[in-house]
């Protein structure tokens, strides 16, 4: 399997998909900063806000993830395939570009942090100074940064396990990666949020209890593989036609 790997296949592909994310990105964050500013203008409540913009931003991000993950599950294999390209490198390739973006999210973040920052000494703006905590404690940028890239990873991840269920199984396998996309992002969740037990259809999930954060890294990192394992097993038998 090693030896189907291409350097060139791969950076070709991570940047081409990492373009395409970047700019969808981009417009989903100038529309919903102008819509902020808009709406900011005629309510003044809006104008204070309780948490920073990086935090908000990355809260945010969970659909934008899901989303642009479920189209590329959904379209973009065949595209790559055809080109031809091998599914390995499209997977490392696109799964790349997923984690680039996420960085990419970040640094929009904190730049737009910074810059409410500085608007609020000009305008009637008050820039949120909350930042969002994980394990009960609020951590520093470059924790809260790190960890953000993760989770939004992960659910990158999903929403592409969402994506290739439905080209390979149609509804059907759409049911079930929901269900496994709830459990997982209830498990995460839990565990960053502190909770002993999860929730699901009147189901009762317990949880670790995980109090350092080098465990919750562990453990996240864990699920993002088994995410990726799972993809993987999927994009290899699913069925593309080549014209």
């Amino acid at each position: 399997m090693l030896k189907s790997l291409d350097k060139k296949q791969i950076s070709r592909i991570f940047t081409d998909m990492y373009l395409v994310l970047l700019k969808w990105l981009l417009w989903a964050v100038g529309v919903v900063v102008g819509i902020y500013l808009l709406v900011a203008i005629f309510f003044e409540p809006i104008r204070e806000m309780e948490y920073n913009v990086l935090s908000s931003l990355n809260g945010l991000a969970n659909g934008f993830m899901i989303v642009v993950g479920i189209i590329v599950g959904v379209y973009c294999l065949q595209v790559f395939i055809r080109l031809g390209n091998t599914r390995m490198n499209f997977f490392i390739g696109t799964a790349l570009a997923g984690t680039a973006v996420a960085f990419s999210i970040q640094v929009i973040g904190l730049m737009l942090t910074f810059g409410m920052f500085a608007l609020e000494a000009v305008t009637p703006l008050t820039a949120g100074r909350e930042m969002m905590s994980y394990l009960g404690f609020t951590y520093g940028y470059p924790a809260t940064v790190l960890i953000s890239c993760m989770l939004l990873s992960s659910t990158y991840l999903q929403g592409w396990i969402i994506g290739a269920a439905y080209y390979r199984f149609r509804y059907l396998g759409v049911a079930g990666a929901v269900i496994l996309s709830i459990l997982i992002t209830g498990f995460v969740t839990g565990i960053w949020d502190h909770d002993s037990s999860i929730r699901v259809m009147n189901i009762s999930f317990p949880l670790p209890a995980v109090q350092e954060l080098s465990a919750a890294v562990l453990l996240n990192l864990l699920i993002i593989a088994f995410q990726a394992t799972l993809l993987f097993m999927t994009l290899r038998r699913v069925p593309v036609k080549v014209r």
